[in-house]
C-alpha cells in the first residue's frame, strides 16, 4: 500500500519511526472495465493527488474518494464524468479512507499526523480531526454508522471512535507491528548483528492473501 522510501529514526521514540515518502511521480487512478465475457481493460485514467493510496465508493455508487498520501488531500471522483470535482485538505499523510453507510460523511486515517479527519460529504469540507494512536493505517465503519474502528501501527492498538461525541472511547492492544520489527532487525538493533535480507508482506490484510493464494475469508 504505501510506497517504498528511505527510512528515518525518529529519536524521541523509543522504537525506529519508518517514514516512507509516497512517490511523488504517481498521480493517478485507472477506471477498468470489468466483463465476463473480455479481458478486463482500463479505459480512463483520471488524475488526482500525488500517490494516490486507497479509495472509497459511495453507498450509491456516484463518488470515488481517493487519499493522496503524498499532497495530504483526498480527490473526489463524480462516477458519472470520471472527473475530479474537489479536492479536499485533510491532515498530515492519509493512508486509508471509508465511507459510512449513509453516505453522509468519510473518514480518512492520517498517519503522519495520528489522527483521523472526518470529511462531510455534503461540503466536502474536514469538520473533525479526531486524535488516535501512533501511525493510524486502515479504517472501518460498522454497519449501523455508530462507531469507526483504526488500526493504529507503532502504537500496537486500536482505536474505537464514538461517531456521537467525535471521540475515541476505546482503545484496544493488539500485536506488534511487523514492519517495524525487519527495520528495527536490518538495522541491528536486536543484538547487533545486521541480517543480510528482511522479508515484509505489504498491504492490507485481503491483498496479502491475495498474493500468497490464500482465502480472505478465514470462514471460507
Amino acid at each position: 500500500e504505501m510506497s517504498h522510501g528511505l527510512m528515518e529514526r525518529d529519536r524521541s521514540r523509543s522504537m525506529s519511526r519508518v517514514r516512507t515518502p509516497f512517490l511523488a511521480s504517481l498521480a493517478v487512478v485507472l477506471v477498468m472495465s470489468v466483463s465476463p465475457a473480455s479481458a478486463d481493460i482500463v479505459d480512463t485514467t483520471i488524475v488526482v493527488g500525488v500517490a494516490p493510496i486507497a479509495v472509497a465508493i459511495n453507498p450509491v455508487g456516484t463518488f470515488a474518494y481517493v487519499a493522496n498520501g503524498g499532497s495530504d488531500t483526498v480527490s473526489k471522483i463524480n462516477l458519472t464524468t470520471n472527473t475530479v470535482d474537489s479536492t479536499i485538505t485533510v491532515s498530515d499523510g492519509p493512508y486509508d479512507i471509508e465511507v459510512n453507510p449513509a453516505g453522509t460523511f468519510a473518514y480518512s486515517t492520517n498517519f503522519y499526523s495520528d489522527t483521523v479527519s472526518r470529511i462531510n460529504l455534503a461540503t466536502n469540507t474536514v469538520d473533525s480531526t479526531i486524535t488516535v494512536g501512533d501511525g493510524p493505517i486502515g479504517v472501518v465503519v460498522n454497519p449501523a454508522g455508530t462507531f469507526v474502528y483504526n488500526t493504529n501501527f507503532y502504537a500496537d492498538t486500536v482505536s474505537r471512535i464514538n461517531l456521537a461525541t467525535n471521540t475515541v472511547d476505546t482503545t484496544i492492544t493488539v500485536g506488534d507491528g511487523t514492519l517495524n520489527e525487519v527495520v528495527n532487525g536490518l538495522a541491528g538493533a536486536e543484538g547487533g548483528v545486521t541480517p543480510a535480507l528482511g522479508a515484509v508482506v505489504t498491504g492490507r490484510g485481503r491483498d496479502a492473501c491475495r498474493n500468497l493464494g490464500l482465502p480472505s475469508d478465514p470462514l471460507g
